[in-house]
């Protein structure tokens, strides 16, 4: 099979932006790849942080039809680590596409546990496994928790409008950033991610200010994608971020949705119901 390259376009090309989408769409449900689910690249490519001065190192692999069959990416800071995304074991491809994330930009390979083949590839090219990884976890919506919220808040109805000042204050503070808050710019919400479905972000709401936050990304297909939940200091403690968690899930299985993933090994989670999926590893290329 002969494979051909297609660097990312910036400012972004809503046709290349939406075949992005539905390739990783396809790849949601493969667990090898659930490490990478198109609502981290969507956050990714909306992100106030976002390195846009590298982006044309990202990388569409189209097979000889036209389809694309791999993604090469970074995850919002260039050159901390290649994530490769594919649906196909295809060695010829997933060798060029080591070559390529070693070659241009990467100190690091990021393949999930689960990727036999593209494991197999990294060791025939001399790649060898580093010490820092993270947790997949996962959630049967048929499973959901009881998680009533605490007395004296609400939670937001999907037909929500979202205070977007306030969107970023829970997310700013519920992280425990010290630094200064500096208002997102208009950029951020207009026009807004086109696949951010405001009815899957919950908050918990006590006289009209938001204290906690779940955000769930769903469209289609089996998996939906947590990210991100925080709750403001001073109302920790109260179940708010779990009851606002598992309404955004319960919204999300009405929708289709049949499980849900969490990048994180957090106690939280665990307690919440979730259990472990895959785990994803830096690999690091063998110097002689």
């Amino acid at each position: 099979m002969h494979y051909t390259v297609e660097r990312l376009k910036w400012p972004m090309d809503p046709n290349q932006y939406e075949k992005i989408y539905q390739f990783l769409l396809r790849c949601a449900d493969r667990g090898y790849n659930e490490h990478f689910h198109w609502a981290r690249f969507e956050w990714m490519m909306h992100h106030t942080y976002l390195d846009t001065e590298n982006l044309s190192a990202v990388a569409l692999f189209m097979d000889d039809k036209g389809e694309m069959r791999g993604l090469c990416t970074y995850d919002t800071s260039w050159g901390e680590g290649a994530y490769i995304v594919h649906d196909t074991d295809d060695e010829e491809l997933l060798h060029r596409m080591v070559e390529f994330g070693g070659k241009y930009y990467f100190r690091q390979i990021i393949p999930n546990k689960k990727d036999a083949a593209l494991i197999r590839v990294l060791e025939k090219c001399r790649w060898q496994e580093d010490w820092a990884g993270n947790h997949v976890l996962q959630m049967d919506l048929s499973q959901l928790p009881d998680a009533p919220v605490a007395e004296g808040f609400t939670l937001s109805a999907p037909d929500h409008v979202l205070d977007r000042l306030q969107y970023q204050t829970v997310i700013h503070q519920g992280f425990e950033d010290d630094s200064e808050m500096v208002p997102w710019p208009d950029s951020v919400f207009d026009p807004p991610p086109p696949h951010f479905d405001t009815a899957l972000k919950v908050f918990a709401i006590r006289d009209g200010k938001y204290c906690a936050h779940a955000g769930v990304w769903y469209t289609s297909g089996e998996t939906c994608y947590v990210e991100p939940v925080a709750t403001l200091p001073e109302c920790r403690r109260k179940g708010l971020a779990r009851a606002c968690l598992v309404e955004g899930m319960r919204r999300a299985k009405e929708m289709g949705a049949k499980r849900a993933i969490v990048l994180s090994g957090d106690p939280f989670y665990r307690s919440t119901g979730f259990v472990e999926s895959s785990f994803y590893q830096d690999w690091e290329r063998i110097r002689d």
